[in-house]
């Protein structure tokens, strides 16, 4: 996805440790496999408004999309994202809107962030 500024995950079940009490096993068993997904800077950007950009739960996304953002290593993904975003359209004077994603994702890999997962399936989880 071209447009995509955000690498984020969706858990198949939206909350393990409940998911762990009704199978009856360990929490600390659950390790579930994620669905690994782009978030698109478009998402971060509201559609009629200038100037502002939106994180975490707040962004623009399907039902499915929401409920995947809403975990904290998701919303401290976009925020980051969002807070370059909007450090760099001051810097150029221009409005989030203008500002290319190509660049945006530049910068967001200056600082660690990774676009092109390894292991994007999660062939091999953790071991407790």
């Amino acid at each position: 996805m071209a447009a995509a500024a955000i690498a984020a995950a969706l858990r198949r079940d939206r909350n393990p440790a409940a998911a762990a009490k009704r199978l009856g096993i360990s929490r600390a068993s659950i390790y579930t496999k994620m669905k690994i997904h782009d978030v698109p800077y478009r998402s971060i950007v509201p559609e009629k408004m200038d100037g502002l950009l939106v994180a975490g739960r707040c962004i623009s996304a399907t039902h499915v999309g929401a409920a995947a953002g809403k975990s904290m290593g998701n919303c401290m993904a976009i925020g980051h994202a969002a807070g370059v975003a909007a450090y760099m359209s001051v810097k150029k004077k221009i409005m989030p809107r203008e500002l290319k994603v190509a660049e945006l994702r530049d910068r967001l890999r200056a600082d660690g962030v990774e676009f092109n997962l390894k292991d994007r399936n999660q062939t091999e989880l953790p071991k407790v």
